[in-house]
């Protein structure tokens, strides 16, 4: 029976998704810990209707959490989270790839790849951080400008907006001791950039899950 379902499984390339493909036949350096044959096999199991959970290189679970025509949202590890947003542009389209790494603190990488795999710039520069910080106040605008100053380098969280082509992305200030928390509580706010004609547009600033 196991093995009946699996031959009904589709297992053409071209009955995937664009971006089902990509994530299956993207590099393994994208995503090291989830190999081609994972991969793979985790799509098959969700276009199966079956629980889409695989073995990741550490022979830990592996999830496939989110998926739709243009996006999918797996969790390679039980403290990770990889995003592959499918974009459009005049020519071919566009993957974005954001990858959140939870250590120190939850980081985000943020790249661009066309569906051959081949990595691309020129697609994203990260906002100045004063885009992040909350409009000024009488009484705590110059704490909010001091805490900002000290984080640049700063460390930022982006996830994906599921019903549109929206990136949210967050200053992260882990780093910081207790005492300096408290100085920096309510300091920053998140940036939410569209995908556009192309290109990144700012969109409001109002936060979303």
């Amino acid at each position: 029976m196991a093995l009946c379902t699996w031959l009904l499984l589709p297992t053409r390339s071209d009955a995937q998704t664009a971006v089902e493909r990509f994530f299956t036949e993207m590099p393994d350096n994208v995503l090291p810990v989830l190999p081609q044959k994972a991969r793979a096999e985790l799509v098959l199991l969700a276009r199966g209707g079956a629980e889409p959970v695989v073995e990741n290189l550490f022979a830990n679970p592996a999830r496939l959490t989110l998926r739709n025509d243009n996006y999918l949202r797996i969790a390679p590890t039980a403290t990770s989270r990889f995003e592959v947003r499918m974009l459009p542009t005049d020519s071919a389209p566009l993957f974005c790839v954001v990858y959140t790494l939870p250590h120190p603190i939850p980081y985000s990488r943020i790249s661009f790849y066309t569906a051959d795999g081949r990595e691309v710039q020129g697609y994203f520069e990260m906002p100045d951080l004063r885009a992040f910080l909350t409009a000024p106040d009488s009484t705590a605008y110059l704490a909010r400008k001091h805490w900002a100053e000290r984080l640049v380098p700063f460390h930022v969280e982006a996830h994906f907006e599921e019903a549109e082509d929206i990136l949210c992305i967050e200053v992260r200030t882990s780093r910081l001791s207790l005492e300096e928390l408290q100085g920096a509580e309510g300091a920053f706010r998140p940036v939410r950039l569209r995908w556009r004609g192309g290109k990144w547009e700012t969109a409001d600033n109002s936060y979303t899950e």
